[in-house]
């Protein structure tokens, strides 16, 4: 196969177009004879970078070529391919930092506590009625049980190793095994198990040869894992916590996350009958181009790029843009396309990689970036043309003033018939997919034009357009771009 070739020859650009650009070629194919995957043959011919990246995409490492051997790590590490586990290390080391600080600030309690229970036992207490004794038992158990105003801290502390520790387990560590391991090359091969058996579970979600319901134990897995990682995202991503966090910990995090979204796309991509069944579809909602995807992949982009990782982020950013770009107008809701492209463009140019990946998308997209009208029931009757083969304007005539304009337009914005309909300084637009939902709106317009004395301009009167100017942009079956068309133009006031 033409991807074999190029990752023999280390060209990891060509092994990247091929693998995204078909959803039918499948990176963990072997080669006819030797039986060899495209991540055999990086490391055997010692490709690092592409190894990486076929790791990052889900590779099966597991798999054993002709001879039965698989990727060990020994061989990996021979190459130079398998970084350093001193990160590993050195989280495991501020873990038990942090858990002894807790347990002597816990001890420093106990032991005041203790004092000054001992100095109030005196004779005379014993000597008080047993209501006293009640209420003063009653506040030692409050004071026993709940931490006083000097534990407040140990608290903290508390919470912070535990959370640390669960991220532990979560990132660092492979399903049911201890975190406690005694060396550093242990951790890693437990570091890299996981990497496997999380690239296992999509490969399997993804395979058409098993059927659907040997696959509900993976399904399961997958969301348990997604849902995980989106919250720790979400939790180390934010502004008071990004930069605060160790640096070490961020880049356990996103380099986990980075793996899961390359698989999450690689799954959304496959539209085959037998993985768009519901069996599946928990996972594919969680692969959906939505908001709560786009900040899953955002705040990864943003732990990326906090440690240095601006290339790892333009690897899930720019998929993304891709999926923006291609979302089809009739079945995309106007505002949430609006928020996805904005939430998209903003978090990116912050990260300083620009609003669009190209120039070409910046064209595009450029009508979503910004708003181009305050009035937001406007800009969403704008949003509905978006795509429409058949565009409508209306200029009035030059004696209907502002006040009868206006008016004009409220009673266009109480009628439900006239959802998508646009008044826009002097012109009213609509738009339609066909001529029968165009008549469905031409229709009641006009009567209500009648009713409320509304007259058009004869000579910029423009029905079932293919395109339509609004101030710098232009509308079209293809979307919005800014142009300059001949094609209706409105006096605008």
């Amino acid at each position: 196969m033409a991807a074999h070739s190029a990752a023999i020859a280390g060209h990891e650009d060509i092994v990247r177009i091929i693998l995204e650009a078909d959803n039918m070629v499948d990176q963990n194919t072997p080669t006819y004879h030797t039986k060899e995957t495209l991540a055999h043959l990086a490391v055997k011919h010692g490709h690092r970078s592409l190894y990486e990246l076929l790791a990052a995409f889900g590779g099966d490492l597991r798999m054993k070529d002709s001879d039965g051997r698989r990727i060990s790590r020994q061989l990996v590490k021979a190459l130079g391919i398998v970084t350093d586990c001193s990160v590993t290390k050195a989280i495991r080391a501020e873990q038990l930092r942090r858990s002894v600080n807790a347990q002597r600030d816990e001890e420093r309690r106990r032991e005041q506590e203790n004092s000054t229970n001992a100095s109030n036992t005196t004779a005379s207490r014993k000597k008080k009625s047993n209501k006293k004794k009640s209420k003063k038992g009653k506040k030692g158990k409050t004071t026993a049980n709940g931490p006083g105003p000097g534990a407040s801290n140990p608290a903290v502390t508390e919470d912070d190793s535990a959370e640390v520790s669960n991220l532990l387990k979560d990132l660092l560590v492979a399903a049911g095994s201890e975190g406690h391991a005694d060396d550093d090359s242990e951790r890693a091969a437990l570091l890299e198990n996981t990497h496997e058996s999380t690239a296992a579970i999509f490969t399997r979600l993804r395979d058409l040869n098993i059927p659907v319901n040997d696959k509900a134990d993976g399904v399961q897995r997958a969301c348990k894992l997604i849902e995980k990682l989106k919250g720790s995202v979400e939790a180390f991503s934010h502004p008071s916590r990004l930069n605060s966090t160790d640096r070490r910990i961020r880049i356990a995090i996103a380099s986990e996350a980075l793996q899961v979204i390359h698989l999450m796309q690689k799954f959304h991509r496959v539209d085959h009958a037998t993985v768009t069944v519901p069996a599946l579809s928990s996972v594919r909602k969680f692969c959906d181009t939505t908001l709560e995807f786009m900040k899953f992949v955002v705040g990864t982009a943003q732990l990326s790029v906090s440690v240095d990782g601006k290339s790892q982020a333009k690897e899930i950013l720019d998929p993304l843009e891709k999926r923006l770009v291609k979302m089809p107008f009739d079945k995309t809701e106007p505002s949430v396309y609006r928020e996805l492209v904005q939430t998209y463009s903003s978090a990116r140019d912050a990260m300083g990689l620009g609003q669009t990946a190209s120039p070409d998308t910046f064209i595009t997209l450029e009508w979503y970036l910004v708003n181009v009208v305050g009035d937001y029931e406007l800009l969403m009757a704008f949003d509905k043309m978006v795509g429409c083969s058949m565009l409508s304007a209306f200029t009035t005539t030059s004696d209907i003033g502002v006040r009868h304009f206006n008016h004009f337009k409220t009673a266009v914005a109480s009628a439900p018939e006239l959802n998508g309909v646009g008044c826009f300084n002097n012109r009213i637009l609509c738009a339609a997919r066909n001529s029968d939902d165009l008549m469905s709106v031409l229709e009641p317009l006009l009567e209500l034009a009648r009713s409320e004395g509304m007259l058009f301009n004869s000579e910029h009167v423009s029905i079932a357009m293919p395109t339509m100017r609004v101030g710098d942009f232009t509308f079209s079956e293809e979307g919005v771009t800014r142009g300059d068309p001949a094609e209706v133009q409105g006096d605008d006031r």
